[in-house]
């Protein structure tokens, strides 16, 4: 939802810094253009090829089995990954490539966080806490009452 807020911000920057990014992705220009003479590209056996996706798909189950895990209670790495947009919670819980790819799938899918059906009904247990705070409250303001207020002073001679 954010990142793609500041797309001219993005695009003014990889202008300025376009230099630098070519340095950067010059190893992958070089492999392309002449990496067909120094490597060989030989096909792969179909068992290699299965243990890959194999072990792709093993590292994505593993990394959302531990978010699950984590706990559903506010700000767990479970609450920010399925139920709530705190990008740097987000990002401190669940890495900024993750936080990202999350804000984009959000985005794109319009995603936004659903609220509780009725957050304000009380239970017993709430409304018994109320009743014996609001006693508490009311058993004070009497006790204050009573006392007689006393302010800090000092005694000061100004004329000396």
């Amino acid at each position: 939802m954010q990142v793609l807020d500041f797309w001219k911000d993005i695009f003014r920057y990889i202008l300025k810094y376009s230099m630098w990014i070519i340095v950067l992705f010059l190893p992958v220009i070089v492999l392309l253009s002449f990496g067909y003479k120094y490597f060989t590209f030989a096909k792969t056996k179909w068992l290699t090829r299965f243990i890959l996706v194999f072990c792709i798909a093993l590292t994505q189950t593993l990394g959302v089995s531990i978010v699950r895990v984590s706990g559903e209670e506010s700000l767990s790495a479970y609450d920010l990954y399925y139920n709530t947009s705190l990008p740097k919670q987000s990002t401190q819980r669940l890495g900024l490539l993750t936080t990202m790819r999350l804000d984009l799938q959000r985005l794109l899918t319009n995603w936004s966080p659903e609220l509780e059906e009725n957050p304000l009904v009380t239970t017993q247990k709430e409304s018994d806490i109320h009743e014996k705070t609001t006693l508490n409250t009311k058993k004070n303001e009497l006790e204050a009452v009573d006392k007689k207020v006393e302010y800090n002073t000092l005694d000061i001679d100004f004329e000396e």
